[in-house]
């Protein structure tokens, strides 16, 4: 059974290194070594059954980007 609607959506993300604590062999440990922040988004929708109802690439980019994607 195929979908009627696919979205399509991609975010993009600045990296910036941080500094990470020791390694402690007795113990699990995670290295997290960079931040990501999301810098900017792209969507689309695409109905299968009624092309009237796809939607053009929309992007943004700015401030605020993960409140924007709502």
């Amino acid at each position: 059974m195929t979908v009627p609607f696919v979205i399509y959506a991609d975010f993009e993300a600045l990296t910036e290194k941080i500094n990470t604590c020791i390694p402690n062999n007795d113990k699990s440990f995670t290295d997290p070594y960079q931040k990501h922040t999301a810098s900017g988004f792209g969507y689309k929708v695409v109905c299968h059954s009624d092309q009237s109802y796809s939607k053009p690439v929309q992007f943004y980019r700015g401030k605020d980007v993960i409140e924007n994607f709502n």
